[in-house]
């Protein structure tokens, strides 16, 4: 039997009822991006035949499949009937205030309105999941991870780099955030030197493995594409990062 309130930097075990590629692909991306074990069904009928609500820690459920309103609200009422204590995170692109009432009386926890966002996703998580406990939000990024990025940002790998950018996604302002996903991955590791260090295009061509001007045309792409012309700019952007992370 799970307790609650979860531990919201554990890896859950989620599953997602959809009809809806998209959604899934969409849902996947974010909560593997938390590091959560999602499972995908794309209806009612699939999920009852295969899968068992209390072996998850949480279950996103769609209100509509197909033209069938009734579908996800019936799944809902019956997990109610059962006494099923996971907690239900409804999910719709309609809205409806009727269908909102209808999932708050047949004990949804949340009610998530697409598209979802990854800041929309984790504050339903953590209503769902942590009833009653602080809203200030749990780290993010593993603090030593994130000092080994800034410590060998020549050894930083592509996966890290995007899984980092995704989880900050949620406390970081949606223009630095815009800023820091324009930048290639090569460009990212140069924004990590200079915001550090501030080197000269010799010393950052040396770090970098490459010829002078490769290194300048990087360091003059990270400046375009983030606005900052010195490493102090660069700098601030670097710590707005750091405390997103954190």
């Amino acid at each position: 039997m799970l307790e609650y309130p979860i531990d919201l930097d554990a890896q859950l075990r989620i599953a997602v009822i959809d009809d809806d590629v998209n959604i899934h692909n969409g849902l996947r991306m974010i909560l593997e991006a938390f590091n959560h074990q999602p499972s995908f069904f794309f209806d009612t009928r699939e999920f009852l035949n295969s899968a068992c609500a209390k072996d998850f820690h949480c279950i996103f459920l769609d209100v509509l499949f197909g033209r069938d309103i009734k579908q996800g609200l019936g799944l809902l009422e019956q997990f109610q009937e059962d006494n099923v204590s996971t907690p239900i995170i409804m999910m719709s692109g309609l809205r409806d205030e009727r269908i909102f009432f209808l999932a708050g009386k047949f004990g949804a926890k949340v009610f998530l309105t697409k598209p979802i966002t990854p800041s929309a996703l984790h504050a339903a998580l953590r209503e769902a999941l942590m009833p009653g406990q602080s809203k200030t939000p749990p780290p993010l990024v593993d603090p030593k991870l994130f000092a080994t990025m800034l410590s060998a940002p020549t050894h930083l790998e592509f996966k890290q780099w995007q899984a980092l950018l995704h989880r900050v996604e949620v406390r970081l302002d949606q223009d630095v955030c815009d800023k820091l996903k324009s930048l290639t991955f090569n460009q990212a590791k140069v924004f990590l030197i200079l915001a550090q260090e501030g080197l000269l295009d010799k010393q950052l061509a040396d770090r970098l493995g490459i010829g002078v001007r490769g290194a300048q045309s990087h360091k003059d792409e990270v400046r375009k594409k983030l606005g900052g012309k010195t490493s102090l700019q660069l700098s601030k952007i670097l710590e707005k990062l750091r405390d997103a992370a954190s």
